[in-house]
């Protein structure tokens, strides 16, 4: 029996008892299994619906292997889709390097809130004060340029995202 949570073609509900050992499909979910081009599919255990289990198809944007969500479940307003990660990533003075301002497109299409997808920005949870030398200036201006287009790249992704959802919800 199945149930239609939403009325988003990405995903549904089935109602049945979980039986991993029967799953007809259990030699193509090995990690070295060849991967089939196309809709990526995942069915995930719900934990908030005990029984129940959520089978999405992954939007073209999606970078999320859903591995996590796979094997320890997930609950229905919990579950995301997750594109590329871009990040500002500053030299330090011992050479190291820190990712700041990491910004990617999330969707939670079972969300109470907003279920189009979204740039979630994260600043870095490091805090240290870094003294710079005029190299060091240039080339952080040099790093911020090439962040401003990775900010572009992914704006135009998103907006993308965006048309196809609506045009999604619209059938």
């Amino acid at each position: 029996m199945r149930n239609k949570v939403q009325p988003d073609e990405h995903a549904r509900t089935q109602t049945q008892p979980e039986q991993p050992s029967a799953r007809p499909d259990a030699d193509l979910m090995r990690v070295d299994a060849p991967q089939a081009s196309g809709p990526r599919v995942h069915t995930v255990r719900l934990l908030d619906s005990p029984g129940a289990t959520l089978t999405v198809t992954c939007p073209d944007w999606c970078e999320s292997d859903h591995s996590e969500d796979e094997t320890q479940g997930a609950s229905l307003e919990g579950f995301a889709h997750r594109g590329t990660a871009k990040a500002l990533h500053v030299g330090r003075a011992d050479g190291d390097h820190e990712d700041v301002l990491l910004i990617e497109i999330t969707q939670y299409p079972f969300s109470r809130g907003t279920r189009r997808p979204m740039a979630v920005l994260c600043p870095s949870s490091e805090h240290a004060e870094e003294h710079l030398d005029v190299e060091d200036v240039y080339a952080l201006a040099r790093q911020a340029r090439a962040y401003a287009d990775a900010l572009d790249e992914l704006g135009v992704t998103l907006d993308d995202a965006r048309r196809t959802a609506r045009l999604e919800a619209g059938r």
